[in-house]
């Protein structure tokens, strides 16, 4: 049976998101201020305008990159996830063929990790909805843990396609 799902989880900002985008404004202002204000001074505001201009879309492109989307894209037993940043930029952060994962369970607090391990955290970082994680061996990400927070049904399709073992008494 051949299996199409995808789905969108837009990441919750945290504390570390909002401080950042305070920084960022921060600095965008007083590095507006200060190009207008050196190039009022040497008779030349036109290009005091432009550079504080400059000064603040760079800010606004600084704090939309904190906006960030995740996409779940289920196929034929593959698990593609894709970051997308700001809707403006898409990259694919990892593969997985499902039927490779050695283990599958809900993310408790407990969940252990190491150091040689490559953790994707693809989750929605919100304590409402239920995060998930696989671990498997990628060809190329070596020892992988994917966190993620599926839906109902994209979750079944998931554990469809896990191996035998897994999915029973799931």
């Amino acid at each position: 049976m051949d299996i199409f799902k995808e789905q969108l989880v837009r990441k919750t900002p945290d504390k570390s998101d909002s401080v950042k985008k305070l920084i960022i404004l921060a600095v965008t202002c007083a590095l507006a201020v200060v190009c207008f204000l050196f190039f009022l001074s040497v008779n030349i505001p036109i290009f005091g305008v432009l550079f504080a201009g400059g000064a603040i879309y760079g800010g606004y492109f600084l704090i939309t990159n904190t906006m960030v989307e995740y996409e779940y894209i289920l196929t034929l037993g593959e698990l593609d996830i894709d970051k997308i940043v700001a809707q403006r930029s898409r990259k694919r952060l990892a593969t997985l063929k499902l039927a490779t994962v050695l283990e599958f369970g809900e993310v408790t607090n407990s969940l252990n990790t190491s150091s040689c391990q490559t953790v994707i955290n693809a989750s929605a970082n919100n304590p409402e909805i239920t995060d998930y994680y696989l671990k498997l061996n990628h060809s190329s990400l070596g020892s992988t843990i994917l966190i993620f927070s599926p839906t109902e049904e994209m979750l079944q399709f998931v554990k469809e396609s896990l191996p035998r073992n897994l999915r029973i008494g799931r």
